[in-house]
């Protein structure tokens, strides 16, 4: 998939990079929707966050993406994640009779970052204020697309001027900030120009679907609580 990144109000087209995944996350649907788990047995695990103060619903949107995405990491592809009542998750992992690892896996903040290609971080979570999917034009030709407005607080932007100034004299192929989340690149934009606004546009083929998954997965990494086992044990 072409992704660029284009600089608030100034449009600048940024070079062809990947995003891995959408792509990722069909495949793994697909394979949850062909499995028949009706005689397996596993485990189950109820989260809910350690604070009640200003949960919303799109934070436990994001949470229920971060969950399924670290769980299809694993492998455990089997696995179920929804939503309850009162901000409650339900995660069920058919075949894993004992919980504990996953719940350690599981139950921490996700963990958001911004590298350059040698590993050195750029930005973090608490750099984002807010990421969120769109549908609009943003050139000449008036033609709407979707894209992902992402938000940065004034030091963030301060941070990320000064990356993308020094990354858009690298050598195209170099010249990258890869995102991720838990250490797993979620998107790998190039830049080609020094980027000094608080907003900027990652622009790219997205389809609703998609430009909204990498939205929520941004935004996961500025959550403000972790979640609490409140509840595990056997499915029969």
């Amino acid at each position: 998939m072409k992704l660029n990144i284009i600089k608030i109000p100034t449009v600048i087209i940024m070079i062809i990079s990947m995003f891995f995944a959408c792509a990722c996350q069909d495949t793994k649907t697909s394979s949850k929707q062909g499995n028949d788990r009706s005689d397996e047995s596993g485990s189950y695990i109820i989260f809910e966050p350690d604070t009640t103060e200003n949960v919303t619903d799109e934070n436990i949107d994001a949470v229920i993406s971060v969950l399924q995405s670290r769980l299809d990491s694993n492998g455990i592809y089997t696995a179920e994640v929804t939503k309850k009542s009162n901000n409650r998750i339900v995660v069920e992992i058919p075949g894993i009779d004992n919980p504990e690892e996953a719940i350690s896996l599981l139950g921490s903040t996700a963990k958001l970052e911004f590298v350059d290609k040698d590993g050195n971080v750029i930005l973090s979570g608490d750099d984002v204020v807010d990421a969120c999917a769109t549908y609009e034009s943003f050139d000449s030709t008036q033609t709407k697309s979707h894209m992902i407005r992402l938000e940065l607080s004034d030091e963030g932007a301060l941070k990320f001027a000064d990356a993308t100034e020094r990354i858009s004299q690298y050598t195209p192929g170099k010249n990258y900030i890869a995102i991720q989340l838990d250490g797993n690149i979620i998107s790998m934009p190039s830049v080609n120009e020094k980027i000094e606004t608080t907003e900027c546009i990652i622009s790219g083929d997205f389809d609703e679907k998609s430009a909204k998954h990498l939205a929520t997965l941004i935004q996961s990494g500025q959550l403000p609580f972790s979640l609490n086992c409140i509840e595990s044990g056997k499915i029969n």
